[in-house]
């Protein structure tokens, strides 16, 4: 496996997919105390595991969620003493590497991309990934110019022929020297990489608008319902797992989005979060049944 070699926007990202799916489901079931046991090694083991393809990724958003999504699960669990843990050790584990970059050993390009945007002695090639990225501005620009055009209904999915065909052709007869050049395939993807000016390019500002009460909601909604669930094992690890993707969303929501892709992987979540709360209503009718049994059974003996 050369990752030096094959380039960043290839298969390598791939690989912090399955990884963080497991890291989410891990700590959604389970608290900071359960995995980090002598007694529940194999789940310490688990966690271990998703570290190296996560770094082999190239994706640095990956690497903040494999500190975020921990502290989170310690904070709503109320285990105060696992946020130092976690923090110390993630500080320790990371600011090792980015120390030792450069003068202990050289990290693999993808690991270097990974860990970009933080100070360190990165590759030539990998100066221009930290606070200046022009790939995400010209993104930026290019979705500005949509939301000018149609800034109540948006472009919709909708592909140009015309434009497509354009591109193509300039593609094949100059190559693409410049960075608008580049990101055009995205933007007509949808891949804004940018969440709200990705969803008011393609749907207008008012579903933007929307779409963030949306997510507000589903994050006070899915908070309550973790609360209110710790009875119930599996609505308390769906709650903390839908609460946990809302959270890194929001967080990476000025450069990451695709607008296209999350009709597939989060709008189900909206579906998924009503099905929890009639779950909780429901339970929560049931015991108040099953305690009034026991009560009205005392008073019809106290009549006989």
């Amino acid at each position: 496996m050369d990752v030096d070699t094959e380039g960043f926007y290839t298969w390598h990202q791939a690989l912090a997919s399955p990884a963080m799916l497991i890291l989410m489901l891990l700590f959604s079931r389970y608290a900071p105390s359960q995995i980090i046991s002598l007694a529940h090694p194999g789940r310490l083991m688990v966690f271990v595991t998703t570290i190296p393809p996560i770094l082999l990724s190239g994706k640095r958003a990956a690497v903040g969620s494999l500190i975020l999504i921990p502290l989170l699960s310690a904070m709503l669990r109320r285990q105060f003493h696992y946020i130092f843990i976690f923090g110390v050790s993630g500080f320790l584990f990371i600011g090792g590497l980015v120390i030792g970059q450069g003068s202990l050993f050289d990290l693999p390009m993808n690991v270097q991309r990974s860990l970009s945007w933080l100070p360190g002695e990165w590759d030539s090639s990998l100066k221009n990934l930290g606070s200046k990225d022009e790939f995400r501005k010209a993104l930026r620009e290019l979705a500005w110019e949509k939301i000018q055009r149609n800034p109540w209904m948006g472009d919709g999915f909708r592909v140009d022929i015309n434009e497509t065909a354009g591109i193509f052709y300039r593609t094949q007869q100059y190559g693409a020297p410049d960075i608008r050049d580049q990101v055009l395939p995205y933007a007509m993807g949808k891949a804004w990489h940018n969440t709200w000016l990705g969803y008011s390019a393609d749907f207008g500002i008012p579903l933007a608008v929307i779409q963030f009460f949306l997510v507000v909601t589903a994050l006070v909604v899915t908070y309550r319902v973790f609360c209110q669930s710790l009875g119930s094992v599996w609505i308390n690890a769906m709650a903390m797992y839908c609460f946990i993707f809302f959270v890194k969303d929001v967080l990476t929501s000025w450069t990451s989005g695709h607008s296209a892709l999350d009709t597939i992987t989060r709008w189900w979540m909206y579906g998924m979060i009503f099905a929890l709360v009639d779950q909780v209503i429901r339970n929560r009718i049931k015991t108040r049944q099953e305690k009034a049994v026991p009560i009205a059974s005392a008073e019809i003996q106290t009549l006989a």
